[in-house]
């Protein structure tokens, strides 16, 4: 009979433990997105965000990412890890960096979210057009295993609207007051260029 225990012990135990790694392997927690801080104008520079969203419990180690820039867009810098860009393949790659208490790593703790910048140059000649960028990232789970989001941002290039030229005026009615007085102060804005 303590045989027979023993072994009803370490079938439990087994089946406890499947549904576990299964839902580790099956788990689409890390969401990640590439996203504009504005709208995009041929001839402008234009900053993206690389978001990264854990959305669970687990921890997820080694976070990398990569864009691809497609022509007309050019690298200007990323506030990425050990960032690099390749002229031959277009690609940006680099490190992601959560801050973890007071330091950075790039381990994505449990329900992190942050994002990372990336700044682009965007030619005129692309004004007009839709242009589609391919981001990756890579991220290593408990197990041990890599994992890889793939998708793409296609960015709508506007033309570049025509720049303003604002000016202020600024003044004191009356210009001086004595202790108990009253002044009123006046600011005007005035715009002489053609842009709005």
């Amino acid at each position: 009979m303590v045989v027979a225990a023993l072994m009803a012990t370490s079938v439990v135990g087994a089946v406890a433990a499947t549904p576990s790694v299964a839902s580790a392997l099956s788990c689409d927690c890390v969401k990640t997105s590439l996203t504009a801080d504005r709208e995009a104008y041929g001839g402008k520079e234009l900053s993206l965000s690389f978001n990264w969203n854990n959305d669970s419990d687990q921890t997820w180690t080694d976070a990398k990412m990569s864009v691809i820039l497609p022509e007309g867009v050019d690298y200007n810098y990323a506030f990425w890890d050990d960032s690099n860009y390749d002229p031959a393949t277009r690609t940006v790659t680099g490190g992601a960096k959560f801050w973890n208490g007071s330091f950075p790593t790039n381990t994505l703790e449990p329900w992190v979210q942050n994002s990372q910048t990336l700044i682009v140059d965007l030619a005129s000649s692309i004004a007009g057009t839709t242009v589609a960028l391919r981001y990756e990232a890579t991220f290593v789970d408990s197990n041990g295993l890599k994992r890889t989001n793939i998708n793409v941002l296609n960015l709508k290039v506007s033309e570049s609207s025509p720049d303003f030229d604002y000016r202020t005026e600024t003044r004191f009615t009356p210009d001086n007051t004595d202790y108990s007085g009253t002044s009123t102060l006046t600011s005007k804005v005035y715009n002489d260029g053609p842009g709005k």
